[in-house]
Formats: structure tokens, C-alpha cells, sequence
């Protein structure tokens, strides 16, 4: 599942998140709408209230159920 938001969504994409249980069997794509230059702290936000792994797509993985990635601002992955 994809999600997208501006950076005023943050706190949707919280309470959505903090709803999501460990073992939903989805992958969860988050893609926010911000400067490359902002250094966005979502993944640790989210970390702080989802019961998936959280992480930065940093570089190109294999998607896993269960796991929710934050794609960077400038979108380009390695």
C-alpha cells in the first residue's frame, strides 16, 4: 500500500500508523510531499508510534509484508 502527504499530513500518517498491527501482512510505502533539501525525521516518528519496522528507502530492497519504508524527499534511491 502507498500512502502520500504534504508535510501537513504528518499527523494522519501518525494516527493511521499507530492503528496498523504488527502482523497485517501489507507492505506500506510512504512517500511525503517536501523540499530534497528538508531532512524529514518521519521514519522516527512513525517508529515511535507503529508496531512494523520502519525504514528510510535509502537504497533499492526487496518489499516485505510488515514493513512500512519512508522514501526520501528527493526520491532517489541507490
Amino acid at each position: 500500500m502507498c500512502l502520500g502527504a504534504s508535510a501537513g499530513g504528518v499527523q494522519a500518517l501518525k494516527d493511521f500508523f499507530g492503528h496498523v498491527p504488527a502482523n497485517s501482512g501489507i507492505a506500506y510505502v510512504v512517500i511525503l510531499h517536501l523540499s530534497p533539501d528538508y531532512d524529514s525525521q518521519l521514519t522516527a516518528e512513525l517508529q515511535a508510534v507503529c508496531a512494523l519496522a520502519v525504514s528510510k528507502a535509502t537504497e533499492k530492497v526487496q518489499v516485505e509484508p510488515d514493513y512500512a519504508y519512508m522514501v526520501p524527499p528527493n526520491g532517489s534511491l541507490k
